[in-house]
């Protein structure tokens, strides 16, 4: 699925190393599953910007 975004993907893993990622944390019973912790705490900290800012930014990395 990410190979079909049209812009590089870091990181890429395999279908089994998911699977087998994604099992190891379903009995722990999370809010949910992240693949890329610290991309995803750099995409949750831009929460606390204004909301122009945020457009800006995403409309910045889109253009990638």
């Amino acid at each position: 699925m990410a190979g079909q975004q049209g812009f590089p993907t870091p990181k890429r893993w395999p279908a089994e190393r998911a699977v087998r990622h994604i099992a190891g944390k379903l009995d722990r019973q999370l809010h949910g599953i992240v693949f890329l912790a610290a991309f995803a705490a750099a995409l949750r900290s831009t929460s606390l910007l204004p909301a122009r800012l945020q457009y800006a930014l995403g409309q910045r990395m889109a253009r990638r």
